[in-house]
């Protein structure tokens, strides 16, 4: 599985978001996950992406917060991993004095507000 250490909201957080939705692979990717988990294998058919594309597109997707892996049992002794959504709704907010809010809603209806305080 993917480690996914837990930091402090900030502009880092920010600039991983805009990066994953920029990413033409990440937004197909996460896409094919809102009918349902998808093994890598599954995701590559599906997306038209290399296989090892798409296992570093997911591992972003995962360390972003869009997705969490889970373990898909398929019989005695095989299992495989899949990934399935995680993040709901990403609202970007601009004030009139150059600040950026985001706030994130992830599907266990926890919130995260992720704030750049800093004129653009």
């Amino acid at each position: 599985m993917i480690d996914t250490p837990q930091r402090q909201p900030g502009e880092s957080d920010i600039t991983q978001l805009l990066d994953v939705l920029e990413d033409e692979d990440c937004r197909a990717i996460f896409g094919a996950t809102s009918a349902g988990g998808r093994s890598a294998k599954e995701l590559a058919d599906e997306c038209g992406i290399a296989l090892s594309t798409v296992y570093r597109k997911v591992e972003k997707l995962v360390r972003a917060g869009f997705l969490d892996e889970r373990v898909r049992f398929s019989g005695p002794g095989r299992h495989a991993s899949e990934y399935v959504p995680r993040l709901e709704r990403v609202e970007f907010t601009f004030s009139a004095r150059g600040e950026l809010d985001v706030t994130v809603t992830r599907i266990d209806d926890e919130e995260t507000q992720i704030s750049d305080r800093t004129d653009r």
